[in-house]
């Protein structure tokens, strides 16, 4: 796909899509882009897969309207058959070229034994200066089933977001979120919930630059709801300035499960707030629930031993941060951890 010619986007916006991960040149199994409340490209390459705008779907399958509750609102279908291992990444993106409100709903459904790795872009026109996203999604993950879904996104510092997940995943399955916002932005307030059923996994990470000016609430609710099942909430944050809350809620209902909550900050400001919230629960004796926070500045001592090689301040904190945001997550594949560390590198990290 040609991105400044079929989507008639100018330098900077094709520079903005890039740094969030929308590559042309992308081996994928599908795309699907919207701009604003329009679907724009729905392209599936993989058999065995359906993948519909959401409106779509609604009128083809109307069992599809048990999982939505929505009317008049836009997004995805993704419709993963039984067996099926999608080995290329499958690429989103919600792009918002004028200032509104883009309310979007998606709708993903992985039945037994199926993999797929999703790779979800967000971003505004650099001709936008405030704007409203809502978005919406639910995923459903079948037996034995793995859903991976890594979120890069670039918003503005007038730009409000307020993600509403919910996740079921069944006997066996898996799934692993990844989040990263590296740019600025007036506010994000997510809050994801998960259940999982017997011997189902998931993970939430979030990788996370907070600005002056900004307030951002990032958290996960799962529900540890089968014998032997196991969550992580992971974050790495890093505050330049503005309110930064990292919330974690693991909630044990059954016996032999198991959850963690982990969240590390770096903090370079003092006009900046940080703020770590687990909150760990248990209906069982026979469980194992933990959690480590820890909030720090970088040390004087690794700032000079850059400068001493020739770097100045402001590029040695840039690459200490950078480093420190490096997080190594299970589960997710070569591809996908290159295009979190290309997103890394690229951002233009500082006041």
């Amino acid at each position: 796909m040609d991105l400044g010619g079929e989507m008639n986007l100018d330098k900077n916006d094709i520079e903005r899509l890039k740094e969030v991960g929308v590559d042309e040149d992308l081996q994928k199994a599908g795309e699907f882009i919207q701009i604003d409340h329009s679907p724009f490209s729905c392209n599936i390459l993989q058999e065995g897969v359906i993948l519909l705008p959401l409106s779509e779907a609604i009128k083809k399958y109307k069992w599809v309207k048990d999982y939505v509750n929505e009317d008049d609102v836009e997004g995805y279908f993704l419709w993963v058959k039984k067996g099926v291992k999608v080995k290329k990444p499958f690429q989103t993106c919600a792009f918002m070229k004028e200032e509104n409100v883009q309310n979007i709903f998606n709708l993903i459904i992985l039945e037994e034994e199926s993999e797929i790795n999703l790779l979800s872009s967000c971003t505004i026109s650099s001709f936008v200066d405030s704007a409203l996203h809502i978005g919406k999604s639910k995923y459903v993950i079948k037996k034995n089933a793995k859903l991976t879904y890594t979120m890069i996104h670039m918003w503005g510092e007038n730009v409000e977001v307020y993600p509403k997940t919910f996740v079921e995943v069944e006997e066996g399955g898996e799934f692993v979120s990844t989040y990263v916002n590296l740019y600025k932005v007036k506010r994000i307030i997510s809050n994801p919930i998960c259940k999982l059923q017997q011997n189902a996994k998931a993970s939430f990470n979030s990788i996370i630059v907070s600005y002056p000016s900004s307030y951002i609430e990032m958290g996960g609710e799962v529900y540890l709801e089968g014998e032997n099942s196991r969550a992580d909430i992971v974050s790495r944050n890093v505050i330049y300035g503005g309110e930064n809350i990292a919330k974690g809620r693991i909630i044990a209902k059954n016996k032999e499960v198991s959850g963690h909550i982990e969240c590390e900050s770096l903090l370079l400001s003092d006009e900046a707030h940080m703020s770590t919230i687990p909150i760990l629960e248990s209906f069982n004796k026979d469980v194992r629930l933990t959690h480590e926070a820890a909030v720090g500045k970088i040390a004087k001592e690794e700032i000079e031993y850059l400068m001493s090689k020739g770097i100045d301040e402001d590029s040695a904190i840039s690459l200490i941060v950078k480093g420190f945001l490096k997080l190594e997550i299970e589960g997710i594949s070569e591809d996908l951890k290159e295009k979190i560390q290309n997103a890394i590198n690229l951002s233009k990290l500082g006041f």
